[in-house]
């Protein structure tokens, strides 16, 4: 269990190792309901919107929200081989299960 939760627990917040995934944080982003979840390269690969970054879910969300052009977000971990952090997305991919990234789909 350890292993598995290593990717989230640098994004997520904790108290003396405890994981708590379903808190909600200052920008009300519950990390449990974008947890284990990433879009496949190839719906993404055209719609990105700059570089990815190394920031956190939250962070991301809200820059995704600032952005006009953002419909969608995604953090991978972790970073290398491919995988630079934050993305931001002109398109609605589908959401696949994908442990210890992030993605949300705004409507």
């Amino acid at each position: 269990l350890a292993r598995a939760m290593a990717p989230l627990a640098k994004y997520a917040s904790g108290v003396a190792g405890v994981v708590l995934l379903g808190a909600r944080d200052a920008s009300g982003l519950v990390l449990s309901e974008v947890a284990d979840r990433g879009f496949e390269y190839s719906q993404i690969a055209k719609s990105m919107i700059g570089k990815g970054h190394d920031v956190s879910p939250e962070v991301c969300e809200e820059e995704c929200l600032a952005n006009p052009d953002c419909v969608s977000w995604q953090v991978c971990a972790p970073l290398g081989s491919g995988c630079d952090g934050c993305y931001h997305l002109r398109n609605r991919p589908q959401i696949v299960g994908h442990t210890g990234w992030f993605a949300r789909v705004f409507e």
